[in-house]
């Protein structure tokens, strides 16, 4: 009889040990948003998503508008970067409101200042491989995301092709890269999108490793989440906490820096409202509103509690 009691004890505390891992529920209600995009183009399979200091909504997708800004009603406003982008991934604002867009297609990065004009290119158009060492050139092989150090330094996750991670200045002069396609610490499978904390610390979604490595600024090992489920799409909020999608399992969850899962939204995979369908991207607006791309529900789900 004391040995079953001790292992029921050991059971009970492994399932309360379980839960408290899973977090809470988070109590999101799903709203999909309705983006008012021109007669002529409609969002095709869109990947990225991206707010800056007004609230307007920045949306990459592969429709004949691949790149859209809207302002907060969803009104659209005006189309980026037309002629230059192909299949547009990844998507960010800095802090001074440049956007940010990786294209997997042309191997390239650009910077779109706040007029939209493009004031910085990365990588070699058409051209996918480490570098160029004939003109010293960076080159990327369907780079998939983009962050920024303390420092404006520029990560890059260039993920679907050469499963590493490329450190650049911010005059996007090459610092360093580090990782290649492999299951071990430090090594990639499709690092598919990149945060950095407040700390400098580097965040990466190893998508198809089914984790999340941490590194600093250098790019030096520092732990691994591997019990998140698959992660697709990151974002962090000014309480640094970091938000991810499961498109996968179609979940959001809400971590803290060590890696705990705070919360857990998930809806189920379907076409209703509050569900999903191969959730990607992820942003969060000013009053934490979480906006999620749907690859295939072409679509954007905006949800908050």
């Amino acid at each position: 009889m004391k040995n079953f009691q001790i292992l029921l004890m050991i059971l009970t505390v492994g399932i309360l040990s379980a839960q408290q891992s899973e977090g809470t529920h988070l109590p999101l209600k799903g709203n999909v948003e309705v983006f008012k995009t021109p007669l002529e183009s409609s969002m095709v399979l869109p990947t990225g998503v991206a707010i800056n200091s007004k609230g307007h909504v920045f949306i990459a997708n592969k429709g004949k508008v691949k790149l859209a800004e809207f302002d907060g009603n969803g009104n659209f406003i005006r189309s980026l970067a037309e002629d230059v982008l192909v299949a547009p991934h990844g998507l960010r604002v800095d802090k001074d409101d440049n956007i940010w867009v990786t294209d997997i297609e042309t191997h390239m990065v650009f910077r779109i200042n706040p007029n939209g004009r493009i004031s910085l290119v990365l990588g070699q158009k058409g051209t996918s491989g480490l570098i160029d060492e004939t003109r010293n050139l960076i080159l990327f092989n369907k780079p998939a995301d983009v962050a920024f150090g303390l420092n404006a330094e520029i990560y890059i996750a260039d993920g679907y092709g050469n499963s590493r991670m490329v450190k650049l200045d911010k005059h996007g002069n090459f610092i360093k890269a580090w990782g290649e396609k492999g299951e071990d610490n430090g090594n990639f499978n499709n690092p598919h999108n990149v945060v950095v904390d407040n700390r400098g610390l580097v965040y990466v979604a190893d998508r198809h490793n089914n984790r999340i490595q941490v590194f600093n600024a250098n790019g030096d090992f520092i732990t691994v989440w591997n019990h998140l489920g698959t992660p697709w799409g990151l974002a962090i909020n000014a309480n640094q906490n970091i938000f991810m999608t499961d498109g996968t399992n179609e979940k959001i969850l809400k971590l803290n820096l060590k890696g705990d899962i705070l919360g857990t939204y998930s809806g189920g995979a379907g076409q209703d409202v509050g569900q999903m369908q191969t959730a990607h991207g992820i942003a969060l607006d000013k009053n934490q509103a979480i906006y999620v791309t749907e690859v295939l529900n072409w679509r954007v789900q905006k949800f908050s509690e």
